[in-house]
């Protein structure tokens, strides 16, 4: 069994923004999943010496690898997993795995082996392909009898608990969220089109009994309307809409609840849902939580409020501070104190005395920002073009009055990155289209307080930057196999000295992750398997 139907093949825009991180508004590294679970933005890579090409500020071809296995002609891989694989990410905690579908002579199963190398555990096997998979935090999941609605049996996985399987049938599929130590989960129950309830419970005897239902059932009767839910440490949050009168869903504005470690329920925007509803959005979180969990930060329906809610005593009277109207974007400093924008300015302000101006400007939206959250990219123009591209500009978050330092000033580029330093952006320009509908062009680096751009690799479909490093892996010789199926290089890039060191080729482009500063990567082809390098 091989897994084509797997390893699909990715659109000329899905396949530069999946590998970029296209800066669309879906603000998947400032919003709340991004705080609550350490997943913000900050790695780089640069090009290297040998195969990948010329290096230095002129830039080189695109990565490659050589000709040989993985490694031979710059970093060296050590493998995880040989044979047919497809890696479906790496699992969060004091013990990540890297998790995986194997397929073999006439199976298929589900496994997850150490990402610093060890034995495989087998995590589901016999498996079909009908299935559907996935990682949350420190869980693995995934879906089997999934109707044509979209409804099936949820199973999950965790390193400390092992397999639990069947779990709830009637599960909207891939509603399921699990915190970073896979010790608290929640997934739907008693699910339909347009709504679902949810359990919420811990992974060592979990239960499918409701926590989230009648009006706090999730509801999306629309489009607009889509659930936003996750964990910051064992607590859930989740914001959505609800009934209000059984048979009638609020489709103009959402709530938001909280479900802490011992199952208990908090409502924490207004009990009567009259003043402290939530602004619904299609492209945005809805809800951004600092990094302890204690604040969250939201947009008020109507006139657009921005406002923190103190968890631990919402919805009481002075539990809610508003800031002002108008508000367009936001996140929360681990202090409590939101960043937010207007739509002409970006202030700071966490209610006690009058916010702080940090620039005025047209702000559009917040693109992504440094770890700590003291410097902020976010663009003043439309997207432009099909493939949505994208002006950056930056500014930090301590100085009142600034100047915004305009990076690139036309909507003209891919947005990649930061590194992990917080010193530069990474960003695709020059993106051109080849016959096959796949997308590549520039990959630069740029540093945030401006200067001279630098030239990682030419003909690159984009770069992940690596965590807590100056360097970026950058993609490059995107191509399509036998099968139809997207191929790329991959190289190991410093921005400092833009030094190219390559990795591997025939890689999977988005079957790849990080733990720490080691790579994680599946390789198709000649060599296939799960491999793993670690970055200097």
């Amino acid at each position: 069994m091989r897994l084509a139907v797997l390893i699909s093949s990715i659109s000329a825009f899905g396949f530069l923004c999946a590998i970029s991180a296209c800066s669309s508004d879906s603000n998947a590294v400032v919003g709340a999943k991004a705080n609550a679970n350490g997943e913000d933005p900050g790695t780089e890579r640069t090009p290297s010496d040998g195969a990948g090409g010329s290096t230095g500020k002129d830039g080189g071809k695109g990565p490659t690898s050589g000709d040989d296995d993985p490694g031979t002609n710059g970093l060296g891989s050590v493998t995880l997993r040989n044979g047919t694989t497809q890696l479906l990410g790496v699992t969060t905690g004091s013990t990540p795995m890297a998790v995986y579908l194997f397929s073999g002579a006439q199976s298929l199963s589900l496994e997850a082996v150490p990402v610093g190398g060890g034995s495989p555990t087998v995590i589901a096997m016999d498996l079909t392909g009908e299935e559907d998979y996935g990682i949350s935090g420190g869980a693995v999941w995934w879906y089997t009898a999934i109707n044509a609605s979209g409804i099936g049996t949820v199973n999950f996985w965790t390193k400390a608990n092992g397999a639990k399987t069947a779990v709830a049938s009637g599960s909207i599929d891939g509603f399921f969220w699990a915190s970073e130590d896979g010790s608290r989960v929640a997934f739907s129950v008693a699910g339909s089109a347009k709504t679902t309830n949810v359990a919420v419970t811990g992974s060592d005897a979990p239960s499918a009994t409701a926590v989230l239902q009648g009006n706090y059932s999730l509801d999306f009767p629309t489009s607009e309307c889509f659930p936003d839910v996750g964990f910051v440490g064992t607590t859930l949050f989740a914001a959505f809409c609800s009934v209000q009168t059984v048979g009638s869903p609020n489709s103009t504005a959402a709530r938001i609840v909280s479900v802490d470690g011992a199952g208990a329920v908090r409502r924490l925007d207004a009990a009567n849902n009259a003043n402290n509803t939530i602004a619904l959005s299609a492209t945005k979180p809805l809800w951004y939580a600092n990094t302890t969990g204690t604040k969250v930060f939201v947009i008020g329906a109507g006139a657009g409020q921005g406002r923190i809610l103190d968890v631990a005593t919402a919805p009481a009277t002075g539990a809610v501070t508003a800031l002002e109207t108008g508000v367009v974007d936001g996140y929360l400093l681990d202090d409590g104190t939101a960043i937010y924008a207007t739509g002409t300015a970006v202030k700071r302000g966490n209610g006690t005395g009058p916010a702080k101006t940090l620039t005025t400007t047209i702000v559009k939206s917040f693109l992504t920002r440094t770890p700590t959250g003291d410097r902020l990219i976010f663009r003043s123009l439309d997207p432009a073009g099909n493939n949505g591209l994208v002006d950056l500009r930056t500014i930090t978050t301590s100085s009142e009055n600034q100047s915004t330092q305009d990076l690139v000033s036309t909507a003209s580029v891919t947005l990649s990155g930061l590194d992990g330093n917080g010193t530069h952006v990474f960003y695709v320009s020059d993106v051109v289209e080849d016959a096959n509908g796949l997308l590549s062009g520039v990959l630069k680096a740029l540093p945030m307080t401006g200067g001279t751009e630098i030239i990682l690799a030419k003909g690159s479909p984009g770069g992940v930057p690596i965590p807590g490093t100056n360097s970026i892996i950058a993609a490059g010789d995107a191509a399509l196999d036998t099968d139809g199926n997207v191929l790329v290089s991959v190289a190991h890039v410093n921005v400092n000295t833009t030094l190219s060191l390559p990795i591997a080729k025939e890689v999977i482009p988005n079957a790849w992750g990080f733990s720490g500063k080691r790579f994680i990567y599946t390789r198709a082809g000649s060599n296939p398997g799960i491999y793993a390098v670690d970055i200097p």
